[in-house]
């Protein structure tokens, strides 16, 4: 984990997409450490920042508005196919977003 300008951990969220950035036809997700939602497209393919981070329980995949049926074909598609790459992990070849799904959810979890 990085450290912030404090010198403490940074901690990750519940979320798989929180603080990353989608490139390459969105196969890839980039670590940008910042409050962007990958999966939220914005102006020019720029990411918004997460709605949810004004809420009282922070990025989380299991509350948020983008986690619905109507967007699942195209989750499912991503957590079978597109690469992550979270600077915290120092992974050469990225892992594929549901295994840094499951990687977060545990590490919650445990």
């Amino acid at each position: 984990m990085k450290n912030n300008k404090k010198g403490k951990k940074k901690q990750r969220t519940m979320c798989p997409f929180y603080g990353f950035a989608r490139i390459n036809r969105g196969q890839v997700l980039l670590d940008t450490r910042d409050n962007r939602c990958a999966l939220k497209p914005g102006k020019n393919n720029q990411e918004y920042g997460c709605h949810m981070v004004a809420t009282k329980y922070g990025p989380d995949w299991r509350l948020c508005e983008l986690n619905r049926f109507d967007n699942k074909g195209m989750v499912q598609l991503l957590f079978r196919s597109a690469r992550v790459f979270p600077s915290d992990l120092n992974c050469e070849d990225g892992l594929n977003l549901k295994d840094w799904h499951d990687y977060l959810v545990k590490s919650k979890t445990s």
